[in-house]
């Protein structure tokens, strides 16, 4: 099991498992993202690890990585788009990146101890 230090070592995880599938970007200088796994300019989830001193979490939605398809979304009129995006589009990538989180080796937490 590897031990997640930062976000970097989220995305050299995500880039050895999606590598050959689909193009991993690293957003460090966003806030809430850090990184992207994109299928195509209006198919993506981002991916955010958020962590504490005893818990770490990684947080992800559906998103349109490209800055044009977002403004097209946002003058499309962004309820309507973003439901038709994340039913037939977002949909099968962010299940597809849960089902990764859920199941890799890499994010397991390690059995908590107890003393008898």
């Amino acid at each position: 099991m590897a031990i997640i230090q930062s976000a970097k070592d989220v995305v050299s995880i995500f880039e050895k498992h999606f590598a050959d599938k689909y193009e991993i970007i690293p957003t460090p200088r966003q806030r809430l993202t850090d990184l992207t796994v994109k299928r195509s300019a209006w198919t993506g989830v981002a991916v955010h690890l958020k962590q504490k001193r005893d818990k770490t979490k990684l947080i992800f939605y559906g998103v349109a990585p490209s800055l044009w398809a977002r403004a097209l979304l946002l003058f499309s009129g962004i309820l309507i788009g973003v439901l038709v995006l994340y039913l037939f589009v977002w949909k099968g990538i962010t299940d597809e990146v849960r089902a990764f989180i859920e199941t890799a080796e890499e994010f397991r937490q390690p059995p908590e101890s107890s003393l008898s």
